[in-house]
């Protein structure tokens, strides 16, 4: 059994559960594109969603092996999302209305929040900019248990990826208003 599925279902499913159990999500059914995993996509407002550690440890796989960048998990359109990310070079940006909330599982970097993004351009999102590294920030390291919050409005990105090359970690947006 690959280390990264035995650690996500041995010494994680509390943290992943509590974040993961809190959100009253809907619309289960199968995703064809990652093996056996029941994986939902499209959230509705009449059923909870649970997402099971053993799915999640499948699609942490499946980043891995197959050097993917992410999976969505769960879509509730402009209200919030769930996505697994894997990053394997640095990254910066920031979001203009949207909360992330970083469960990292697997992997470690130095994270850095605050500062300005250098040669920031336009991103997805309205409001969204990435940039080509971060000028100044606070850098801490951040490593597979991890759970980190980011409001919206503040520069965020991942450098100085670990031994492992790359850091994993479920990804939730949600907007946040003071």
């Amino acid at each position: 059994m690959p280390k990264a599925f035995t650690s996500l279902n041995r010494a994680r499913p509390r943290a992943i559960g509590t974040v993961l159990g809190a959100v009253v999500l809907s619309g289960l059914y199968a995703n064809p594109g990652v093996g056996q995993a029941t994986i939902p996509e499209v959230a509705t407002d009449d059923q909870a969603v649970v997402l099971k550690a053993s799915d999640l440890g499948s699609v942490l796989s499946r980043l891995l092996d197959e050097q993917i960048s992410s999976q969505r998990l769960l879509e509730g359109g402009d209200v919030f999302s769930v996505t697994m990310l894997n990053r394997t070079a640095p990254t910066a940006t920031i979001h203009g209305t949207l909360s992330d909330l970083y469960v990292i599982q697997d992997g470690s970097a130095t994270l850095v929040t605050g500062g300005s993004l250098v040669d920031p351009r336009p991103a997805s999102r309205p409001g969204d900019q990435q940039g080509r590294s971060i000028r100044g920030g606070a850098a801490q390291i951040v490593r597979e248990g991890d759970v980190v919050f980011i409001p919206p409005g503040m520069v965020r990105g991942f450098r100085d990826l670990g031994d492992s090359r790359s850091i994993t970690h479920l990804n939730i947006h949600f907007p946040w208003r003071k």
